[in-house]
């Protein structure tokens, strides 16, 4: 799956955005996608430290992004964990949705960091 079919908005409030100097990315969920549901996902840039991503320095858009360490998301009803990596969604084993009715999961999820050692 690529990652600009999942309507991604890079967001700077000061200054026109790039991606370079976004403070992060918001994005529907690739694994809800997927499964025919929908909720958006937020990912926050390092800018100077805090719980965030480390965006790549040779990404320029959402064609060549990367940015690490995976995403998972731990509550809100899907079970997603997965890569942005030039620009493709590379998922997990352990990706998938959570088993329920197919509602509108609310936008505002818990994340973490999830460091993947080895395969």
């Amino acid at each position: 799956m690529k990652f600009s079919e999942l309507r991604p908005e890079f967001r700077n409030p000061v200054v026109p955005v790039t991606v370079q100097n976004a403070w992060g990315v918001e994005y529907d969920c690739p694994q809800c996608k997927k499964d025919g549901l929908e909720h958006r996902i937020w990912t926050p840039f390092k800018k100077g430290g805090g719980h965030a991503w480390d965006l790549a320095a040779h990404s320029t858009s959402m064609h060549d992004l990367t940015f690490a360490p995976s995403v998972r998301v731990i509550s809100g009803g899907c079970f997603g964990h997965w890569n942005i990596t030039c620009g493709e969604v590379v998922f997990h084993g352990d990706s998938r949705c959570a088993p329920r009715v197919r509602i509108r999961i609310p936008t505002h999820l818990h994340l973490e960091h999830h460091h993947h050692h080895g395969r």
